[in-house]
């Protein structure tokens, strides 16, 4: 579903690919070595071993904390109620009454029952129980009705989460899974 590209993300996966094939040729230097003996060129590529691991595993650290920040940033955008610029106190803790109480309503709801209630929220314009039918649809990862308030939302920030979602979550593409599996493999052990 998604071209989405997070520059930052895409640059960490590079850089653990990098980091494998600049392994994998400073290994076949330490090997191809002759100056070195067999004890030599073991010790020498255990310690490249070591390094190029602990990069690696940096690298993926780095990885795994930035999804989770722009994931949890995402679905704040997507999923907390939006205020007026001149909104007092007042009004944002009923807006946000109103949107606990949509949401209470719609959780116990079945998947026609989120769709139905979701074309009477955008037919009557109520932008917050659509959104709280969304967060809760999100939720029991009801796709169609995701999609379906996707198509309404003016803010454009559930589509965002969902594609982020397919480009780095749980709603990623088999070859696109297997793409970040190599990228996220460590270096291998040395063999000689």
């Amino acid at each position: 579903m998604s071209d989405y590209k997070n520059d930052s993300l895409e640059q960490k996966m590079a850089a653990m690919t990098q980091n494998r094939t600049s392994y994998k040729t400073r290994l076949a230097d330490i090997e191809a070595d002759e100056n070195l003996s067999s004890t030599g060129r073991h010790t020498e590529a255990v310690e490249l071993h070591e390094k190029a691991k602990a990069k690696h595993e940096a690298l993926r650290a780095a990885y795994d904390t930035e999804i989770e920040e722009t994931r949890a940033h995402l679905r704040q955008k997507a999923f907390s109620p939006r205020f007026g610029a001149f909104d007092d106190q007042a009004a944002k803790v009923a807006t946000r009454a109103a949107y606990a109480a949509a949401m209470d309503r719609a959780a116990g709801m079945k998947e026609e029952e989120l769709r139905v209630a979701l074309e009477r929220a955008i037919r009557a314009d109520d932008e917050l129980t659509a959104q709280a039918i969304a967060h809760i649809a999100w939720e029991k990862a009801e796709s169609r009705i995701l999609e379906a308030y996707m198509e309404h939302d003016k803010n454009g920030d559930l589509r965002r989460l969902y594609q982020f979602e397919a480009a780095y979550g749980d709603r990623r593409t088999a070859p696109r899974k297997f793409e970040q599996r190599i990228a996220f493999s460590l270096p291998e052990w040395p063999t000689f």
